[in-house]
Formats: C-alpha cells, structure tokens, sequence
C-alpha cells in the first residue's frame, strides 16, 4: 500500500495588467497550497497541475513555473501546523534581510 504524506507546495504568478501603470510595476502573487502524494516528484507534479488550472485563461493570473515543495514533518494537519518552510543563506542583518525579501511596503495582503 502506497504511503502519502503532505507537502506544502509554493508558486509564483504575475497578475497581469493589475501593476502600477504609473511606476511600470508588476503584481506578483506567491501562494502556499497543501498537497498529499506518495513522493517529492509526485507533489511537484500535482502541485505544478493546480498552478496550471489556477492560472486559467479567465484569472488573469500567470503561472511563472516556480514551484517550490516541502514535505511536512508532521502527520496530521491540524491547528497550527506548519506547512512550509523555506531557509535561505545571506549576509544581510536581520531588519535589512526582513525589508529586503519580506516587508518592502509593497505587499498587498488579504
């Protein structure tokens, strides 16, 4: 019998047309969505096929084909349970890494 675990799986879209004209800017959206699978390849392979039907034609969103998953280390979803994680290596102090790759004052949240 064939075991399937949970992973969290994030992509990357454009939001087109939905930028600031005035600045030339882009809207860019990350998303986390769960996934259950029996390995890493098959949760990037689902993961990558809900991206696909999420940026349909009628969305306007577009899939930029980052996919980025992560098997959870618990079992059970529940209440508070982490379902992605991601580490990343820099020379920046702790603020300047936050406003850099987290609180730009340009997110839109909700």
């Amino acid at each position: 019998m064939e075991t399937h675990e949970w992973y969290g799986a994030r992509s990357v879209y454009e939001l087109v047309g939905r930028g600031s004209q005035e600045s030339g800017s882009r809207l860019f959206e990350e998303r986390v969505v769960l996934v259950k699978a029996s390995s890493l390849e098959e949760a990037i392979n689902e993961a990558e096929q809900e991206a696909l039907a999420y940026a349909n034609e009628d969305s306007g969103f577009v899939y930029l084909g980052y996919i980025n998953v992560y098997k959870l280390a618990d079992t059970r979803i529940e209440n508070k349970i982490e379902v992605y994680s991601l580490m990343r290596e820099s020379a920046l102090a702790p603020q300047e890494y936050i406003n850099r790759f987290f609180d730009t004052g340009l997110e839109r949240t909700g």
